[in-house]
């Protein structure tokens, strides 16, 4: 597939990509608190929609691209695409940074908001 095809296809995952790794590698002294919502554990709520919307996204895009290939194999590409993408940041994180670190945790809610997007998508097909 040519670049700029590629491009056309898949801009939008590209850019919620690009977000995420901006978001995920800001100094954790430029990440502001957020002192009018408490919720405890709310990076982790924030973890599962980034990783949400990257597969719903993802998954989208194979399908404009590939209307061909079965739903199951678009479905597990971008789930395996977007949990390799959170487990690289987890690692760029904790071995590239000073002062952010990886955490399991976090990689463990990337990996629920992608499972819920396949979820998603997949009663949205039965929907239809």
């Amino acid at each position: 597939m040519p670049l700029l095809k590629f491009l056309h296809n898949f801009y939008r995952s590209l850019a919620i990509l690009v977000l995420i790794l901006i978001a995920s590698t800001l100094p954790s002294n430029e990440v502001e608190k957020i002192t009018w919502f408490d919720v405890p554990n709310f990076d982790k709520l924030v973890h599962l929609g980034m990783y949400f919307s990257l597969a719903f996204v993802l998954i989208f895009d194979i399908m404009k691209a590939k209307p061909d290939v079965a739903y199951t194999r678009i479905f597990l590409l971008a789930a395996v695409l977007a949990v390799f993408y959170g487990g690289s940041l987890e690692i760029l994180q904790a071995t590239l940074t000073d002062s952010r670190s990886g955490d399991f945790a976090d990689l463990a809610f990337n990996a629920l908001g992608v499972l819920l997007a396949v979820l998603a998508w997949v009663v949205l097909k039965k929907l239809k």
